[in-house]
């Protein structure tokens, strides 16, 4: 068997289009002194003003301003920026100080130039080492510009080294910070010329920053032959290819349905499928050109028929207690669609002529959560499950008698391939597999496969000579990006090649002020980290790819702590070496097994990191987990608070809090009745579940250590206070009155509030996807200071505080 991993794969990516991080820094000219003085003005003083490699805080330079007079004055002035009356702006500097003071100042200028005031921050230690000055102040009426100056004044005497010198207003929106070009859903057709293609759904934005497109790629020479906006969706996870040649699409999180044509200047949105179903699943032809599809949240099927419209088939949900149909297929011969359900997987056999629906998934697969996917091949129904992987095969007769035919035991691809001389393939962790429907047996083909695919086609190739006869040709996500693999059935020849598909914006899962003072920002759904360097938008990079949707993060020990969804992988990355994709960050563990999959509460303290999860699809009962880097070990305590997720966690003095929420995996309704504050002691492992004073709440969303030392808390729109000494709650409000929650089995209640205690000595809180609050601790008193859209909070190494709103991150200078 021959194979061939493009070397080119790196040589490719080269050229794919990267759109990177975007911020909206006030980047002062020459601000690290790299190109020594320019756009630096030397107002005061003449001389003793120079570049310096002596002492850089980065990059090479800084300049190194020497006063030898104690009767003269020496500063140095940025260039005039622009600045707006009624705005507050700080401006920040690093210095290294080996004598006498520093001065920092920040000047208000008018129209022409002519200074209207200045406020200003003297050092004098620490010395022999970088410390920052701040200085901060509302711009007066008649402002039109602002400037910084680095300054040494009359009385002084001493040298100092400046560097990285910035500034910023108060409120700044950063805009996104991931990008990714991830697919959900693809299909095989072809264009009007016939030539065979991929038309692949890349996934948006769930704020509407960017929509989601369907590409055009041609398998063969894999170029992008055209790209069409799905107008007000926000991704994909259905395609399929209709009898007659259209290609449809099945949209999140409007539930809309979306037909092209090939050779048509753009697609056509059909509108809603069912009112009420956000999510659109298993697309899958049926005949004259008719589509099937399962929905979310209602666990529906459709038909959609040329020129008549939707349709509705079967009950409501289409098994009962079910809130996805997740799969669909459809046996033409035989008038029957089949559709995969869950979260409490069900495999229904649904007879278009009759109206009987009965499911046929065998009694020993009943505690999966999902069919995640499906194949009709003959009198073969291939059901994909989760979380196992397991394919089962069912041989169903035209009667309708099903039985158990094998069981595939692992697959990562979505689907079998169509099925061609008795044979369908799949991957396995993105090695190729064939399955023989006769013999039953599975044989390994290719570990070069490099893709784990959406969609499958079996195509004959046009380059006949490395690809003679029919190959296997699969789609996928490839870290981050859309990749394309093919196999050649004779020869076994592989390759696989990434394809030129620009990034879209991704929408933000969470936020991380890590260690080494960089705000990190997880991608949503596709993954992908982003890192932005405070207050310097040009050192931004392309998103980052190797670890999955972070749901919660942490740093512990210097380094960062990210807990991916699905399956609670807990990766570790230490920001002082090299971003290696599988290597740093690396994969420490995963929770799947314990049944958990979102870690959204992360915490760290006396040397340990701690985990609180919520469960899978179909489950109540979340998990807190302690582990210990430096043995490597971790202990997971399930279900610890009875029938409920662990979303918040803090830690003080030997102990762990953690917030509770009623709400499980999706798919299952909560059983208990009200959210409770967890104590975990440490050193013994004992735990109390402890009732909040106020009853009924559903979640306690936010959890931190006051500047108190009290645990401070939110529940809905409730601010707790807890005294971890006498173990009393000293302190409740109800803040945000219009904040409650009403989890249910199709809308958990896993994320919402967060709290931080700050260096100015307040406490400050996000809620409800839209407040950024302050609460002093001293008055209690609280003050909404951006109503525009909040979620998350994380400090950088300023302190100033950062958090986001759908794709967006903003920040809160202070």
């Amino acid at each position: 068997m021959k194979k061939k991993i493009l070397a080119v794969i790196l040589l490719l990516l080269s050229f794919i289009p990267i759109i990177q991080a975007n911020a909206a820094d006030m980047l002062i000219p020459n601000y690290s002194f790299e190109s020594n003085l320019t756009s630096w003005t030397q107002n005061f003083g003449t001389g003793g003003i120079t570049a310096s490699t002596a002492q850089q805080h980065s990059g090479a330079k800084s300049i190194k301003i020497t006063d030898t007079l104690n009767t003269g004055q020496f500063g140095i002035q940025s260039a005039f920026m622009s600045a707006t009356a009624g705005t507050t702006y700080e401006t920040y500097a690093w210095a290294y100080i080996t004598s006498g003071a520093a001065d920092l100042y920040l000047r208000y200028y008018d129209s022409s130039h002519t200074l209207i005031t200045s406020t200003y921050v003297s050092k004098s230690s620490p010395t022999n080492q970088w410390t920052y000055l701040k200085a901060r102040m509302t711009a007066p009426a008649g402002t039109a510009y602002l400037a910084v100056l680095l300054y040494s004044n009359n009385a002084n005497v001493g040298t100092a080294y400046w560097d990285d010198v910035t500034v910023t207003a108060e409120f700044t929106t950063l805009g996104p910070q991931v990008t990714s070009a991830s697919i959900h859903a693809a299909t095989f057709g072809k264009d009007s010329a016939n030539n065979d293609m991929i038309y692949a759904v890349v996934d948006g934005a769930l704020d509407g920053t960017t929509q989601a497109r369907l590409v055009a790629i041609n398998a063969n020479t894999l170029a992008v032959a055209n790209s069409f906006t799905l107008p007000g969706s926000s991704g994909g996870w259905a395609a399929t290819t209709a009898t007659d040649g259209k290609v449809y699409v099945g949209a999140y999180t409007n539930g809309h349905l979306y037909q092209y044509t090939p050779g048509a200047a753009s697609v056509i949105d059909l509108g809603q499928a069912l009112a009420g179903e956000t999510f659109i699943y298993g697309l899958t032809p049926g005949l004259s050109g008719k589509v099937y599809a399962g929905t979310f949240p209602n666990a529906r099927l459709f038909k959609y028929t040329p020129g008549t419209g939707f349709a509705g088939i079967g009950p409501t949900p289409f098994s009962p207690g079910s809130v996805y149909s997740r799969a669909v297929a459809y046996d033409a011969a035989n008038d029957i669609t089949y559709v995969g359900t869950g979260t409490n997987a069900r495999l229904m056999r649904f007879d278009n002529k009759t109206g009987t629906n009965v499911n046929i998934l065998p009694a020993a697969y009943s505690s999966e959560s999902l069919i995640y996917g499906l194949n009709v091949s003959g009198t073969k129904v291939f059901a994909h499950m989760s979380p196992s992987t397991s394919v089962v095969v069912m041989n169903v007769t035209s009667g309708g008698v099903a039985t158990l035919d094998a069981v595939i035991p692992s697959m990562t691809s979505t689907y079998v391939s169509p099925a061609d001389n008795g044979l369908v393939y799949y991957t396995k962790d993105t090695t190729l597999y064939s399955y023989n429907m006769a013999s039953k047996v599975s044989t390994s083909l290719s570990s070069g496969f490099g893709v784990n695919p959406y969609a499958f086609g079996i195509l004959t190739l046009t380059d006949q000579v490395n690809y003679p006869g029919k190959s296997v040709v699969g789609i996928g996500n490839c870290n981050g990006i859309l990749c394309v693999s093919k196999y050649d059935i004779q020869t076994g020849y592989t390759a696989y090649a990434p394809l030129s598909v620009s990034e879209s914006v991704s929408g933000i899962e969470s936020i991380l002020g890590g260690a080494d003072g960089k705000i990190y920002s997880s991608g949503y759904l596709t993954g992908g980290t982003g890192i932005y360097t405070p207050l310097r938008s040009d050192l931004n990079t392309p998103t980052l790819r190797g670890v999955e949707q972070a749901e919660g993060m942490t740093t512990l020990n210097g380094k960062n702590y990210f807990g991916g969804y699905p399956g609670a992988i807990i990766y570790e990355h230490d920001p002082n070496s090299a971003w290696v994709s599988g290597t740093n960050p690396r994969q420490m563990f995963s929770l799947e097994a314990n049944q958990q999959d979102r870690p959204f509460g992360m915490a760290s303290g006396g040397g340990l990191l701690f985990i609180g999860t919520a469960p899978e699809y179909g489950i109540l009962g979340g998990a807190l987990t302690i582990y210990n880097p430096a043995t490597s070990q971790y202990t997971v305590h399930q279900n610890i608070v009875n029938k409920q997720s662990i979303i918040a966690l803090t830690y003080l003095n030997g102990y762990v809090y953690g917030g509770s929420s009623v709400s499980g995996g999706l798919g299952i309704a909560p059983s208990q009745t009200e959210a409770k504050l967890l104590k975990y002691k440490v050193s013994d492992g004992t735990s109390t579940v402890i009732s909040l004073p106020v009853s009924g709440l559903k979640a306690i969303t936010a959890v931190t250590v006051g500047p108190d030392g009290n645990i401070w808390m939110m529940a809905e729109g409730y601010l707790f206070l807890y005294n971890p000494t006498t173990n009393a709650f000293v302190y409740y409000y109800n803040w945000f009155p219009t904040v409650s929650y009403n989890p249910t089995a199709t809308a958990t209640m896993v994320r919402d509030a967060t709290l931080i205690s700050a260096k100015d000595g307040n406490v400050y809180g996000t809620i409800s996807g839209l407040k950024l609050f302050r609460i002093v601790p001293s008055t209690m008193s609280m003050t909404v200071l951006d109503s525009g859209g909040a979620i998350g909070l994380s400090p950088d190494w300023f302190g100033n505080l950062y958090y986001f709103t759908g794709s967006t991150l903003k920040r809160y200078a202070f």
